[in-house]
């Protein structure tokens, strides 16, 4: 998995790989998700774009590293279904940064989810967000 995402990314430099409990947990309890939300936080949108949902693959497998392949490198931030997280990063404060982000999100919403529910930002608002995060640039923050 670590190399698959050193090939894919000349710009990686750094690979954290963890076990975030609510990401985790995100990821179980809405299979019918392909990312964790982002259209009602914009912290999720500015910080790391999209966080998608790498489909189940067994761990230490070729398939660990195969199924990444579709996201890489557009995405520094995964979720890996019913396992873990990976992040990478042109240093290795920027990915610890994705994965502290990953859990920090995914707690927030579920704490929303709790609470009553998720709500989106108005469609405006998340175009907005995005071309925002475009003029970012892809690192993680």
């Amino acid at each position: 998995m670590h190399l698959q995402i050193y090939r894919q990314c000349q710009q990686a430099k750094a690979v954290v790989h963890a076990h975030p409990p609510t990401a985790i947990a995100w990821s179980i309890a809405r299979p019918e998700l392909n990312k964790l939300p982002s259209d009602c936080l914009s912290e999720v949108i500015l910080a790391t774009g999209d966080i998608p949902f790498v489909p189940y693959a067994r761990p230490g497998t070729q398939g660990m590293a195969d199924v990444l392949i579709p996201f890489l490198p557009q995405s520094r931030a995964l979720i890996l279904r019913c396992h873990g997280a990976v992040t990478w990063g042109a240093s290795l404060e920027e990915a610890y940064r994705g994965m502290e982000r990953i859990e920090h999100s995914a707690q927030i919403l579920s704490k929303a989810q709790q609470l009553g529910g998720l709500h989106s930002l108005p469609a405006e608002e998340i175009q907005y967000l995005y071309e925002l995060r475009k003029k970012i640039g892809d690192t993680l923050l």
